[in-house]
């Protein structure tokens, strides 16, 4: 019970002091109202149900274990506990049926306090609970005004778990989910759903649990979380769906939630409920391979020409579209590869009237982290070149000091395939899966060296 205290010469003398931290309190108050976060304006009602889940005026949780005849019939004894992650203060204010105030107070986490109270002075009283706040200011929270529980003799634990709002977050790996895509009316399924937590531990006494967001058509039970999850630890749900009797296409959409908290959705997928099997459609026809022809060398118009006859597009690296007189000297992909009907062949042509009409030579860098093999083909088979070592250097420098690029003469007057085989992957160069890059170009002696870098 609190009691004013008689003013004494000691206090008289302080008073100055006192006005002094006084105003400076005012201040402070008066800066929080008009704070970017609004100060509360009075305290939440609840009702004993509400602790079953979060309470949603400030994410708090609190366990409630109400214990008949566990003192004498003519007290009731109020116990506040705190759980190892409350740290800041708790409190509950008990104003008793004759107006008198008795504290409960939190002394940091894995805290106790006890008080009791004569039995004929609860009911009619009420409950407020109280957490520290901003600058520590201990605010009331929720009101508690049903006392009427709390019968002769009982003992009432409230243990404060959680203060603060957690986030949920969840993935879910589709291919463990038995989630139907269609079920008969009023047919009943047990399904698996699997999911991994990307957010902070699901702690099984935070009223965590599996539930249907949506409006319920399929009589989803709502499933409490049977274990702690960690982050990034996998965990498996079982709920029993059953279809509505009235066939159509309804969602089931799960989520997770601390219950009477934020959800997040787990797994949303509509089902068909219907008498039979859905048919479904058919699969589109697989797609046709062209090969790729050879123009190399050729004239502009013919290599046009050969590109749109095989069902082909191009992609031209052209310095003079309005010029006709104009060979191809390179294409990508190489000849003879298959690729998806009208997909882009790249042609690079040159000018007849120029000085030279190919490349005399290769050169490539190898700006990436792996060592590469370079190889050519020689009309029959692929021939290994050498090897081409990484040439990254630190900060990310290419070509690093000291490094050479691989080097190569091209074949004059012919076409020249080359190939560039990551060996971690295959080793084979007739493998397009092997391969990191190709290139096809004409030869020409007197013509420049192309220049590659391959990051």
């Amino acid at each position: 019970m609190y009691s004013r205290p008689h003013p004494t010469a000691d206090t008289r003398n302080h008073r100055p002091a006192r006005r002094h931290l006084l105003g400076w309190l005012a201040l402070v108050l008066a800066w929080l109202s008009f704070s970017s976060t609004p100060a509360r304006a009075g305290t939440t009602n609840i009702d004993w149900p509400d602790f079953d889940g979060v309470l949603a005026a400030d994410c708090d949780i609190i366990d409630v274990k109400i214990e008949p005849n566990a003192v004498s019939q003519a007290a009731v004894e109020f116990v506040l506990k705190t759980g190892p992650a409350i740290g800041w203060y708790k409190g509950i204010q008990i104003s008793d049926n004759n107006g008198n105030l008795h504290l409960l107070a939190s002394k940091g986490p894995s805290s106790t306090d006890v008080t009791s109270l004569p039995a004929g002075w609860v009911v009619g009283g009420f409950l407020r609970f109280e957490k520290a706040r901003i600058l520590g200011v201990h605010t009331g929270v929720y009101d508690l005004t049903d006392l009427k529980p709390l019968t002769k003799g009982s003992r009432v634990t409230f243990t404060w778990v959680q203060d603060e709002c957690r986030g949920i977050s969840v993935g879910y790996y589709p291919t463990k989910s038995t989630i139907p895509t269609w079920l008969v009316p009023g047919e009943t399924r047990r399904v698996t759903v699997a999911v991994t937590n990307f957010s902070q531990a699901w702690l099984v006494d935070r009223r965590y649990e599996f539930f249907d967001k949506g409006p319920g058509h399929f009589g989803v039970t709502p499933l409490p979380l049977a274990k702690t999850v960690h982050f990034m630890a996998d965990y498996s749900f079982e709920i029993t769906i059953t279809a509505p009797k009235t066939p159509g296409t309804y969602t089931l959409d799960l989520g997770l939630h601390q219950r009477g908290g934020y959800a997040a959705t787990v797994k949303r997928q509509q089902i068909a409920v219907q008498d039979t099997e859905p048919k479904l459609p058919a699969p589109p026809p697989p797609p046709k391979l062209i090969m790729v022809p050879d123009v190399l060398g050729m004239s502009a118009a013919d290599a046009g020409t050969a590109i749109i006859d095989a069902g082909l597009q191009i992609i031209a690296v052209d310095a003079n579209p309005l010029n006709p007189n104009k060979t191809v000297i390179a294409q990508s992909p190489l000849p003879g590869e298959m690729i998806q009907e009208r997909g882009a062949v790249w042609l690079l042509y040159e000018l007849d009237t120029a000085a030279a009409v190919g490349f005399a030579d290769i050169s490539i860098t190898n700006c990436s982290r792996n060592a590469y093999i370079v190889y050519k083909f020689d009309g029959d088979v692929w021939k290994e070149q050498g090897p081409l070592a990484s040439q990254l250097g630190d900060a990310n420098v290419c070509p690093k000091q000291g490094s050479k690029p691989f080097e190569g003469s091209l074949d004059d007057g012919a076409p020249n395939l080359y190939v560039v085989v990551d060996p971690q992957l295959c080793k084979d160069p007739s493998n397009v899966r092997c391969r990191v890059y190709e290139w096809a170009g004409w030869g020409d002696s007197n013509g420049p060296t192309f220049l590659e870098e391959l990051r």
